[in-house]
């Protein structure tokens, strides 16, 4: 469950894990911030990533810093954004 800016839910069984948003560096456009989330969660689940609530996360964060349509969610941007959180 995404929390805005929360950050994000996960139910896993009876376990609860959470983590915050990561800080964004402007607010272009929070239009598609969920889907680009459920993007990022779905790539890190499919690819076997660690934690895909970071993947999500970080996708989310870069859909919000954008004011393009279509943000660049790539791997590699992605992988960049989440290096580059504090």
């Amino acid at each position: 469950m995404t929390l805005g800016a929360g950050g994000a839910l996960l139910h896993r069984g009876v376990e609860a894990v959470t983590r915050s948003a990561l800080p964004v560096r402007t607010v272009a456009d929070v239009t598609g911030a969920g889907d680009a989330f459920l993007a990022g969660f779905a790539a890190a689940t499919a690819g076997g990533q660690a934690d895909p609530l970071e993947w999500g996360l970080a996708a989310a964060a870069l859909a919000v810093e954008t004011d393009a349509s279509v943000p660049a969610l790539s791997p590699d941007a992605i992988r960049e954004r989440l290096r580059a959180a504090p």
